[in-house]
């Protein structure tokens, strides 16, 4: 009978370990589930507060949803609330990881683009847009590639971007409408001139084909002429204004004008550094290197 014993007491001791496993599987399982419950409630209450247009609420519930059950769908989310709240950095951060996890992806790529060009760091978005080119060659890829060469002063290199579209698309009146702000930059203004004024006279015309035109009369000291395009969609004060910064256009470096033309401010050392959520996302990502990763 003792001969017996160490076996039965091996054979007790497996039973337990096992039924402990279970349990401890068992119980991983449970907390697996209810982790996905709370984050698909949490998901929930944050696309409502995103619908109407709470972002901040929304970004806190994305994030504590992610936490509990970090998903490319949730992050996804993450990523386009920052982007709403003015934090390109952040989003930029966001569509990193999920590039990263899904390198195919030219979505992601193209996203870390938009994000790094209006975080202002231009030579990432150029490198993103050179990488993106060779996934995904699109009208719409084209046009942001030139639009950020333009930032950087490589005015030929965009018009050769633009030219692609209109080749491609000759009624994409958005690559027609860059062309005539790029030979702007370059200086060349009769061409922008005459680039915008045929965009005027299209039947399909918009206002910003207008208001543009008007900047290049400005700028080119016919103020007459730009003066009644502004007053169809602006107030008097406003236009006065307007004929006033044409003027210090001029008075305005290279690099400063190819800045505010695209909307950002005179001097980045000005600029807005928006960090709405910053802290939040550091929990979900490294911090950022000096320079956002590389494609």
């Amino acid at each position: 009978m003792s001969s017996l014993f160490p076996l039965f007491r091996f054979f007790a001791l497996s039973l337990i370990l096992g039924m402990s496993a279970a349990c401890a599987l068992k119980e991983e399982a449970y907390r697996r589930a209810a982790n996905e419950e709370a984050s698909a409630s949490l998901t929930k209450i944050a696309d409502s507060s995103f619908e109407a247009e709470n972002y901040e609420p929304a970004l806190e519930l994305y994030l504590r949803a992610y936490k509990k059950k970090p998903d490319d769908a949730t992050l996804e989310k993450i990523a386009l609330t920052f982007d709403r709240l003015g934090n390109p950095q952040a989003s930029y951060q966001a569509y990193a990881m999920l590039y990263q996890k899904n390198p195919k992806n030219p979505l992601y790529l193209k996203n870390m683009a938009q994000a790094a060009f209006y975080a202002e760091d231009f030579e990432a978005s150029q490198k993103h847009y050179q990488a993106l080119l060779q996934m995904d060659p699109s009208d719409g890829t084209h046009l942001g590639a030139g639009v950020v060469e333009d930032v950087l002063g490589n005015h030929d290199a965009a018009q050769t971007h633009y030219r692609q579209v209109i080749q491609h698309s000759p009624r994409n009146l958005n690559a027609k409408n860059n062309l005539g702000l790029s030979f702007l930059l370059q200086g060349k203004v009769t061409e922008a001139e005459s680039t915008l004024k045929a965009l005027t006279e299209r039947a399909d015309s918009e206002a910003r084909f207008e208001v543009n035109l008007a900047l290049v009369y400005g700028v080119s000291g016919k103020a007459g002429q730009a003066q009644p395009l502004l007053e169809k969609y602006f107030p008097q004060d406003q236009v006065a204004a307007m004929l006033q910064f044409y003027q210090d256009y001029n008075l305005m470096t290279t690099e400063q004008r190819r800045r505010v033309v695209y909307g950002f401010s005179e001097n980045k050392d000005t600029a807005t550094q928006p960090n709405a959520g910053q802290d939040s996302l550091k929990a979900l990502v490294p911090p950022p290197a000096s320079s956002p990763p590389k494609s």
